[in-house]
């Protein structure tokens, strides 16, 4: 297998401003070479790299040889890290982290936000950016770390979420963020393993957990929405969104909004989670659901109106959005959709928050309820893992499909024989 090796180089290719030349890292991967400044300024002439590097440096030379041989020992340990699976791309990444801050949290999160970015997984990197700013807000310094991050540390940050009037499920999101980074930390033994503050024991520190609140509608509520006279279009929009979601396996706003015409197979959409593609790059999990009057009305009223197949099935996405934009047009239409569905439930006197979250639930349940078997359902509930209950999906045939498509309407016909 082949291994890239390092270098350190004196760049005499070009003189500096200040008539010096600058000390690079040289790293040297199947016949490429890239170069990479040393971090600080290390520009010095040939005589005193020369003297640098000699058996026996003066003290103002052996402390700058220390620094320049601590920086390339670190380099190696990455490239060892990434084995076979090693390129400048990956290299430049991990290179780059600052080395000063390795067991900073605040440094660390930071960097971690930034990675996440770089992969296109915006939502995760929002809430590390978060959970990085309500640390910063309970710490009050400019750094801090992770050796001072033992249990007390995190019961008196707990306590202090609590007071600032969050809740548990908030405070176990942020936690399970700076939990990655001390994972990151043991990995790369930047940090002792016996200093990992999480845990089973009796004396780790508990994340917290949500309460686990049925959010679920009945098949009655779910009726007087679907009956629900809108009071405009907005409503009339929202309220079918959600529908959709609910009829759709539950479908989130993103899987909706990337559903192209091409996902209708005949009397059936057919279509990958967005959320499972990354961890499914080898065998992606297909869904599918009835495409049903209600769902082709749906589609008729609001979806676009080229139906070429490479099109987006409705008008939330566009062709030329980034991941990004990508992100924001799928927050703005939850936001839109939970905005008059807050609306419509108020009309109705439906007490319950209902959210396109909801959807998925009552879908779930309301399946569940009816007597369909819980591998049909799709519902995390019970299961030891997503994959499991995934796997299942693709045991039903069609007709059974067509057959959840008729149970999730039921209303429809009590409301016609009362």
């Amino acid at each position: 297998m082949k291994q890239a090796t390092t270098t350190i180089f004196l760049d005499t290719r070009r003189l500096k401003k200040n008539n010096l030349y600058p000390v690079k890292l040289r790293v040297t991967f199947d016949r490429k070479r890239r170069y990479y400044p040393y971090p600080g300024k290390y520009d010095m002439l040939e005589k005193d790299f020369a003297s640098v590097f000699s058996d026996n440096p003066k003290a103002q030379f052996k402390k700058i040889q220390t620094v320049l041989i601590a920086e390339r020992a670190k380099a190696d340990q990455i490239i060892d890290s990434l084995g076979s699976n090693f390129s400048f791309v990956m290299f430049e990444r991990r290179f780059k982290e600052p080395s000063g801050n390795s067991k900073d949290i605040f440094a660390l999160l930071e960097t971690l936000a930034k990675r996440l970015r770089e992969n296109d997984q915006i939502s995760t990197a929002i809430l590390t950016e978060c959970s990085l700013n309500s640390l910063q807000k309970y710490h009050q310094k400019s750094s801090l770390g992770l050796e001072e991050l033992d249990v007390s540390f995190w019961n008196k940050y707990e306590k202090w979420m609590i007071q600032e009037g969050n809740s548990n499920a908030t405070i176990g999101m942020y936690i399970r963020r700076f939990r990655v980074v001390f994972n990151e930390a043991i990995a790369k033994r930047v940090i002792a393993k016996e200093l990992y503050p999480f845990g089973p024991k009796n004396n780790d520190f508990k994340i917290p957990v949500g309460r686990n609140l049925k959010k679920a509608l009945t098949l009655s509520d779910v009726g007087r929405i679907y009956n629900y006279v809108p009071k405009n279009p907005s409503e009339e929009k929202a309220r079918d969104l959600w529908l959709f979601s609910y009829m759709g396996n539950g479908m989130n706003m993103k899987d909706i909004a990337l559903l192209k015409f091409k996902n209708i197979d005949g009397e059936m959409i057919r279509f990958e989670r967005a959320k499972t593609e990354r961890s499914n790059k080898d065998k992606p999990v297909e869904i599918s659901f009835a495409l049903s009057p209600d769902i082709a009305r749906i589609i008729k009223k609001w979806g676009n109106k080229s139906i070429y197949e490479g099109n987006y099935l409705f008008p939330i996405l566009t062709k030329q959005d980034t991941v990004k934009d990508q992100y924001y047009r799928v927050y703005n239409a939850v936001k839109f959709t939970n905005k008059h569905m807050k609306a419509i439930c108020r009309d109705l006197g439906i007490t319950a928050k209902v959210t396109t979250y909801v959807a998925r639930h009552s879908f779930a349940t309301i399946l569940r309820n009816s007597g369909k078997p819980i591998e049909l359902i799709g519902n995390e509930m019970g299961h030891s893992s997503i994959k499991v209950t995934q796997g299942y999906f693709g045991r039903y045939e069609d007709p059974v499909k067509k057959e959840v498509a008729e149970v999730l309407t039921n209303f429809q016909k009590t409301g016609s024989e009362s």
